[in-house]
């Protein structure tokens, strides 16, 4: 008897330390994201959790500036056609930090959330910025498109880039 107590609180055990390191595992992605996921209005519209999760990481990256984390969510694509010198992260953000034009966003709303085909998202933004020294609101579109199963940020519609009120 004492024997499959032991065998069931062994089990119980795993169990339990299983359940702890996922929890962990999801608080600290919920920590990256920061405040995202409750601040940005329409979110409800992106029904793909995976694709979300992403954009989510991305987005808040992009808010807080920290272009080491953002460059794992740039495309190859992207990369090689912006930053065909770049090769790891930490020059990537090397160079953006030395950018004089780089101005922090804060996401407001998705406006739209489109899936094109199986390996691409369209989705409509609009972001607070500062542009020489005046306070902007922009509208514009963001694609992303899934690499290796991993989604990612494919750059922007500057023909949609408008400043709304």
């Amino acid at each position: 008897m004492t024997r499959y107590f032991t065998i069931i609180l062994f089990i119980f055990l795993i169990l339990f330390t299983t359940m702890a390191i996922a929890n962990d595992k999801k608080l600290a992605e919920n920590m990256q994201i920061g405040d995202l996921d409750k601040t940005v209005m329409g979110l409800e519209i992106v029904s793909d959790i995976k694709f979300k999760k992403t954009m989510l990481l991305y987005l808040s990256a992009d808010e807080k500036l920290d272009y080491e984390k953002m460059y794992r969510y740039l495309s190859k694509d992207y990369l090689e056609k912006h930053f065909p010198g770049i090769k790891n992260a930490k020059d990537y953000s090397e160079l953006m930090k030395n950018k004089s034009e780089s101005s922090k966003a804060k996401y407001l709303e998705i406006t739209s959330c489109k899936q094109i085909n199986r390996d691409q998202y369209e989705v409509g933004l609009i972001f607070e910025t500062h542009g020489e020294g005046v306070k902007m609101k922009i509208k514009t579109i963001y694609y992303f498109l899934n690499e290796n199963g991993n989604w990612k940020y494919n750059g922007m519609d500057v023909t949609n880039y408008k400043t709304v009120q």
